[in-house]
């Protein structure tokens, strides 16, 4: 039991020191010391073990895509490619900088994108636009965030995304399962998420300022030339998922490319030495902080107020479709991960899975889409980077962030259901 009450106080340790400015380092140190202590664990065995372990799996898979990333994006940005590309979005959308944002992380993220290079490369972009229509920098994480890891993670049919694909090797459906129930809840989750975002933008600024007003960035034809580096990007990807490549191979041979074509529209004065040195910097920074919150969460899994936790997820009586949507959100939200919520949710609630009356293609849908909601605790990593490009704070931004990636998708889900016992 002890155990269990340092999991509940180190998870509100780690929360409390990120939003007072802690950087994840010393956050996630400060909170494992906290569940080692109170589960008894050997102090230097559990960093030793778990954390490096966590650190390090994270860190050896994902450092070239970071690498790539962000200084794929630096050199957007020192090339102007970034501001050329704002001006053309500004002007296609009539100023309409939220709907355009969330149009191009859509594409890149339906396309197979994942939500870390997505951030890279959109966060250029966007920071102009919402510069140019004066919206509050503290929207830029939510607005990042929204469609790779909500609509485009885990409820349209056939994305191309690891939430999607792991319900499939347990109940022997494909990643298109229950196409109505998830393309009705992208919808309905897209609809609400602008809305919010426009009331949002609207209510903080003057009248004639702002996402509506058209015509403050000129187009020039040449704008267009910056879209070739993200064409390159988004179609090699896609074509090297379709004839089998490895998705994280597929988009870093993908960025290397878009890099490649960077470098050839190459504008006089630009270094190409100093755009990928301070742009790989970048990335490793943001690397080694988002692998101390793997670390953290490695080192949750091992514990033995963990385990407990676990157990008592398992006795709920209560429906087997809420017992399942509750239990896939607790495991988030302890661990951050919704990968890691529906890898331990399919491994251990076989008995309530078996309960559920639905077709094994709508419960794939539905444990898909209970995934993406409390996975965006502050500590997680996709809002840790894009609190990190952004240069924002968590106090300022993880309101928006909360609300579009974990109320209106968990809203939504819960709306779908009761619509579908009554109709049933």
């Amino acid at each position: 039991m002890l155990g269990f009450v340092g999991l509940i106080v180190s998870v509100v340790l780690f929360i409390l020191l990120t939003f007072r400015g802690w950087n994840m380092a010393v956050a996630s140190v400060l909170s494992s010391v906290l569940i080692l202590l109170f589960n008894r664990m050997d102090l230097f065995k559990g960093f030793a073990e778990s954390y490096t372990l966590g650190f390090s799996e994270f860190a050896g898979s994902w450092w070239l895509l970071f690498l790539l990333g962000t200084t794929f994006g630096r050199y957007m940005q020192d090339m102007g490619l970034s501001d050329a590309m704002a001006r053309v979005i500004y002007a296609r959308f009539r100023g309409r900088v939220i709907l355009a944002v969330l149009a191009v992380s859509f594409v890149l993220s339906y396309g197979g994108i994942g939500t870390f290079v997505i951030a890279f490369t959109v966060y250029p972009i966007a920071s102009r636009l919402f510069q140019e229509a004066n919206i509050s920098r503290n929207l830029l994480p939510a607005v990042m965030l929204f469609c790779p890891t909500t609509m485009c993670m885990t409820m349209l049919p056939g994305t191309p995304s690891i939430q999607n694909m792991i319900p499939t090797s347990f109940l022997g459906t494909s990643i298109y399962a229950a196409p109505l129930f998830g393309t009705v809840a992208a919808a309905l989750t897209g609809v609400i998420g602008y809305l919010y975002f426009w009331y949002t933008t609207a209510a903080k600024q003057p009248v004639g300022t702002g996402p509506s007003v058209a015509g403050k960035m000129k187009s020039a034809p040449a704008d267009y030339l910056s879209f070739l580096p993200c064409i390159c990007l988004w179609g090699v990807a896609f074509f090297l998922n379709r004839v089998g490549i490895e998705s994280r191979a597929a988009v870093a041979a993908a960025m290397a490319a878009a890099i490649g074509v960077c470098i050839v529209l190459k504008r006089p004065g630009v270094s190409v030495q100093k755009s990928i040195n301070e742009g790989s910097m970048q990335g490793l920074k943001t690397l080694a902080a988002t692998s101390c919150i793997m670390g953290y969460g490695a080192l949750v899994q091992s514990t033995d107020g963990f385990r407990l936790c676990l157990q008592q997820l398992l006795r709920i009586s209560t429906s087997p479709v809420l017992t399942s949507i509750l239990a896939i959100n607790v495991i988030a939200a302890v661990t951050g991960s919704s990968t890691a919520s529906l890898q331990l949710y399919y491994k251990l609630f076989s008995g309530q899975i078996a309960q559920i009356t639905f077709s094994k293609e709508l419960i794939h849908r539905i444990t898909a889409i209970a995934s993406g909601g409390l996975d965006s605790m502050p500590y997680a990593t996709g809002v840790a980077i894009a609190n990190e490009l952004a240069k924002t704070s968590l106090r300022d931004t993880y309101r928006y962030v909360f609300i579009t990636c974990a109320m209106i998708p968990l809203a939504v889900l819960g709306v779908l259901l009761l619509l579908l016992n009554v109709w049933v």
